[in-house]
């Protein structure tokens, strides 16, 4: 029985993102409609087979792009992807610059900066920055200059395999060097110069 009302759940909440939503013209209607399916959404993930008949339809959409696929900090599942992939709805895809990382359980759109704090602080268990201490608040990207890099994450492809992921370039980054005085992160490729003198 829990079999088939996850099936039922798991298609009419996709029926309504992807059919009844985008047809809502007026927009107070609509975002009040978004508003009560985030809320669905929400009490759903916490249904096991919702959850694991969900990750089966979307195997079609991450399975190519499970090296890029990372635990979602939200729903806690390898279902968050680059936006700009073949199955993220185009909606999605338009805000792509504000929007730099997508969940398909989750179907939510995350901007770089809060997912990369959010990932490091809800996935990897590190200390949240405050006034006081830095914390262990994501790292600056040699390839985009953004605080949105998070060393040790791991992908779906390989769990056991640390990475660094750029939640701005929604991409992983190798070859990265590390400063040993001064803390810098850098490419190999960039080389780095230490400004701080012993």
């Amino acid at each position: 029985m829990e079999s088939t009302t996850a099936q039922v759940l798991n298609f009419l909440i996709s029926f309504v993102d992807e059919h009844i939503l985008k047809h809502i013209t007026d927009e107070e209607e609509r975002h009040h409609a978004e508003i009560d399916m985030d809320r669905i959404r929400g009490g759903v993930r916490t249904i096991q087979g919702y959850v694991a008949e969900r990750m089966k339809d979307l195997a079609p959409v991450l399975g190519p792009v499970r090296a890029r696929t990372l635990l979602c900090p939200q729903c806690q599942q390898f279902a968050l992807t680059p936006t700009l992939i073949r199955g993220v709805p185009e909606w999605c895809q338009s805000d792509a610059m504000i929007s730099t990382m997508y969940c398909h359980l989750c179907v939510q759109g995350y901007g770089a900066l809060g997912l990369a704090l959010g990932y490091a602080v809800r996935v990897l268990n590190r200390a949240i920055p405050d006034a006081s201490y830095d914390g262990d608040a994501p790292d600056r990207c040699p390839v985009c200059t953004m605080s949105s890099l998070v060393r040790g994450a791991s992908t779906a492809s390989s769990p056991e395999t640390l990475i660094d992921f750029c939640f701005h370039c929604a991409d992983v980054i190798n070859g990265l060097q590390e400063c040993q005085r001064c803390g810098s992160i850098y490419t190999s490729e960039q080389g780095h110069r230490c400004r701080r003198r012993s």
